[in-house]
């Protein structure tokens, strides 16, 4: 089973798919054509006989094949096929995951189908919604969404024998509010609070608190990813969106270092996963706080006394209050 979230970029409040289907059938069939007198009338005629049978005999049934696989409830387009689980059989995610908690696999079409799979056997495993995959877009855009559709099949269905349940969602507001610029990248974040869980997570407007997180991005191992996150990860990662606050630099990431040491391993980690996507500016370290100059984005690594010393939180969350009122 497959659950495709679109996010609050593309869905918004619309009718059921198949309410919509029988709406355009009924008016197609209710509909009157004005009578054309035309000497190749007969000739027209048996073409449109012919279009009907073809119709009737070929695409009618592919329309409700397709009608019969598809729901789509308001917010979330869902594809089943075969034997699809029902959330009835899906284990407690609590007992892995709290309600804050989220872990964002940013994924596109150009990951290796093999990949895709991996990911989708290991949520088939823990059977949580707490755990997504993130594209960007639809293939070739959402105004055409069968192409998407067709490739996310493959993925939770490599075989006859085999179908994964998997989240899936198509949110460009995630990846611009973490910065993803390649992929597969791992964000796991904590502490997120939002007013509406049908609406993106990624829309400021939604966020009632600010999560912190954690990022690692570049390998296509499941397990790297997780270790990682836990080597290398910054305390208390904060980052402050600035855009339109009339602030030298669009978004500040403030993150807390357990020591010197790991404040150069993280100085070293961002240089080689940011430096092919990102131009460094300029760097200024030192023992407690080191500042990397991104151009849009300004990341400083402070040392537990000096953030609380220097009070960077409370005054980058005072200039942005101020700038809203």
């Amino acid at each position: 089973m497959l659950s495709l979230l679109l996010s609050s970029a593309f869905a918004g409040d619309s009718p059921s798919l198949n309410s919509v289907l029988e709406k355009r059938f009924k008016e197609a069939k209710e509909m009157k054509l004005p009578e054309v007198k035309n000497r190749n009338e007969e000739e027209m005629k048996k073409e449109a006989e012919n279009l009907y049978r073809i119709y009737q005999g070929k695409v009618k049934p592919k329309v409700e094949e397709w009608k019969e696989k598809i729901h789509y409830d308001g917010k979330s387009v869902k594809i089943a096929e075969g034997n699809a689980k029902s959330k009835t059989d899906k284990k407690q995610s609590s007992e892995t995951f709290k309600d804050d908690e989220r872990l964002y696999i940013f994924m596109s079409s150009s990951v290796p189908l093999s990949v895709w799979r991996g990911y989708a056997a290991v949520l088939d495993k823990l059977q949580t919604d707490h755990i997504a995959m993130v594209l960007r877009g639809c293939i070739g855009g959402c105004r055409y969404i069968k192409p998407t559709l067709e490739f996310l099949q493959k993925v939770i269905k490599p075989d006859e024998h085999t179908e994964y349940s998997a989240l899936i969602e198509i949110d460009p507001l995630l990846f611009r509010k973490y910065g993803i610029k390649e992929v597969p990248c791992f964000v796991y974040a904590k502490g997120l609070q939002v007013d509406r869980l049908d609406l993106s997570e990624g829309w400021e407007k939604n966020i009632k608190e600010e999560p912190k997180f954690w990022i690692s991005c570049g390998d296509w191992a499941f397990g790297y990813h997780i270790e990682k996150l836990e080597e290398k990860k910054a305390l208390d990662v904060i980052k402050y969106d600035l855009r339109d606050k009339d602030y030298f630099v669009d978004f500040v990431i403030v993150a807390t270092t357990m020591a010197d040491k790991h404040a150069a391993e993280l100085l070293d980690h961002l240089k080689k996963t940011l430096k092919p996507f990102e131009t460094f500016l300029g760097v200024q370290a030192s023992d407690d706080w080191t500042v990397i100059d991104l151009g849009d984005i300004l990341i400083h690594l402070m040392s537990e006394e000096y953030r609380a010393k220097y009070q960077m939180d409370e005054f980058l969350k005072e200039f942005n209050t101020k700038r809203n009122s």
